[in-house]
């Protein structure tokens, strides 16, 4: 902030320091905030579809995966495993604009963002301050980004890879409003 407390003649102290935006902002704004009943699960970059699966299989709540195709994801290191989509998870390749992704949001129950382990960016924090701005719950796994800016206060922060613990916090997050 050196820039702007030179510039404007500012003190340090009148400075907080914020390293993400809301994106789409002015949607989320104008966007009903409904609950629909599901689990949102969305966004592209190192996305763990496998531990989802695995950690909703047999629940009695419907999941809505919003996602690019696999050949748009694999460049950011994901795949949904076609082959392992249990009955109550619905693939939903949405039309890619910002709008369809922040309505299937702001209708769910809560968001889930499970982030694979070898992961060396700040995945899935974008998405998380979304869900954030449409007052959503978010059970978000640990790792860079996650471990420097969020606390337990912030998110339902769960181990990466991790299927119980996953499946531990959907179903507590279920229970507790």
């Amino acid at each position: 902030t050196s820039g702007y407390q030179s510039v404007y003649r500012v003190t340090s102290e009148k400075f907080s320091y914020i390293p993400f935006k809301v994106n789409s902002l002015d949607l989320i704004l104008k966007q009903p905030i409904t609950d629909a009943g599901y689990i949102f699960c969305g966004g592209k970059s190192r996305r763990d579809f496998n531990t989802l699966f695995a950690a909703v299989r047999d629940l009695d709540i419907p999941v809505h995966v919003v996602t690019p195709t696999n050949d748009r994801i694999a460049e950011h290191g994901s795949f949904v495993d076609s082959g392992s989509i249990p009955s109550n998870v619905r693939i939903i390749h949405d039309d890619g604009t910002a709008q369809s992704f922040i309505s299937q949001m702001a209708a769910s129950k809560f968001v889930v963002l499970p982030i694979k382990k070898n992961n060396f960016s700040a995945s899935g924090l974008g998405v998380y301050i979304m869900a954030m701005a449409l007052r959503k719950c978010v059970i978000i796994s640990a790792g860079p980004g996650v471990d420097d800016n969020l606390t337990t206060d912030q998110a339902m922060i769960v181990p990466p890879e991790d299927i119980n613990a996953l499946r531990q916090a959907i179903v507590r997050a279920m229970k507790d409003d």
